[in-house]
């Protein structure tokens, strides 16, 4: 009856605010990225050539780096060892997938992520 209905009803709401700070999220760190890699991939290509890196290397490296943070996933929350975790990074896929916390992410300002 009615009740499963009312209940439908301020679910959606909760529904839509949560896609609404996912999406946020998602904005936030898509802006983020897209800084990094715009602003400070030479210094990282450059860091690499400090160490010795050959070049062919330092390409490669770059570019794992660049399609893992473009690909990376935001999760709602992560768990690990039963606490919550900023982001985990499954290796056995290529790049290695990326996956961000959402939850935590939510708590972080802007100013924050960018300095």
């Amino acid at each position: 009856g009615r009740t499963g209905e009312s209940d439908r009803r301020t679910e959606q709401p909760r529904e839509m605010e949560k896609r609404s700070v996912a999406g946020k999220v998602r904005d936030r760190v898509e802006r983020a990225v897209e800084e990094l890699v715009q602003k400070h991939l030479d210094l990282l290509i450059l860091l690499l050539a400090a160490q010795g890196v050959p070049q062919e290397t330092q390409r490669s490296r770059t570019d794992m780096l660049v399609r893992c943070l473009t690909g990376c996933q935001i999760e709602d929350t992560i768990f690990k060892d039963g606490r919550r975790s900023p982001l985990s990074l499954d290796t056995t896929t290529n790049p290695p997938t990326l996956r961000l916390n959402g939850e935590l992410l939510a708590r972080v300002s802007d100013r924050i992520l960018r300095s």
